[in-house]
């Protein structure tokens, strides 16, 4: 598992970061969403994750930036955290009023 989390953390192969992002092992995932290789496509994905940290990571990701699609639907997820820092991403404030 080391080994795995390594490479997702370092990879910069868009093809390699994808398997790992279909790993069972949420930590490999979580590192997939940290890795700035992870491309749109991948961190689209990655967005309808179960795991909240995972989708966490996801609205974090400078990449995620130019995916306002996947921005605008993280800005309804259940979880509070991944909700705000979507709205910032798109320039929204943090809380819906």
């Amino acid at each position: 598992m080391a080994a795995e989390l390594e490479l997702a953390r370092s990879e910069t192969s868009p093809m390699t970061l994808k398997i790992l992002g279909r790993s069972k092992n949420i930590s490999v995932r979580r590192q997939v969403t940290r890795n700035p290789a992870a491309g749109p496509s991948l961190l689209r994905a990655l967005a309808f994750d179960v795991d909240v940290e995972v989708r966490l990571g996801v609205v974090s990701n400078s990449n995620s930036v130019s995916v306002e699609q996947v921005l605008t639907v993280l800005t309804r997820d259940a979880d509070p955290g991944v909700k705000s820092v979507a709205r910032q991403q798109l320039g929204l404030p943090p809380h819906a009023t």
